[in-house]
């Protein structure tokens, strides 16, 4: 088995001896990761999401995602939807990432949907103030008021 990672190198990356352990124990797979790729997750895990290693240690499955096409792309949606008010105490970023993608898209458009349709009837309002038929005039009619 190719192992182009020691244990000691991980602890780099803001992990404690213990928690390198429970991963390594739990997922030993993280061994034969590079060091570049486990610092980029790891920094994005504690960075962005605002993970703690002990978290991360424990859910070690995190490393089997893709950072570019799964992690950083949930990480916005889970963002948008909690900065939206549309979850409020909703899935930890480790459900979502173990969401099948058909699943995830579900239910994330699910809450968009909501999203929009409580939006609608304050823009036809906004649209009927300003005499519109149609949202572009608004634009049009918006735009020729500022200029």
């Amino acid at each position: 088995m190719r192992c182009p990672l020691s244990p000691s190198s991980v602890t780099t990356f803001g992990w404690s001896d213990a928690e390198v352990g429970v991963a390594v124990f739990n997922r030993p797979f993280l061994l034969r990761n590079s060091e570049d790729r486990l610092r980029r997750m790891s920094e994005f895990f504690i960075i962005q999401v605002g993970l703690e290693p002990q978290y991360i240690a424990s859910r070690a499955t995190l490393f089997t995602y893709s950072l570019e096409l799964c992690l950083i792309p949930r990480y916005y949606v889970v963002k948008f939807l909690k900065d939206n008010g549309l979850l409020e105490h909703g899935p930890s970023y480790y459900s979502a990432v173990q969401l099948s993608e058909n699943r995830f898209m579900d239910k994330s458009m699910l809450l968009l949907s909501r999203m929009l349709h409580q939006a609608l009837p304050k823009t036809m309002l906004l649209l009927a103030e300003h005499k519109c038929a149609r949202p572009c005039d608004f634009w049009v009619q918006h735009r020729l008021d500022a200029g």
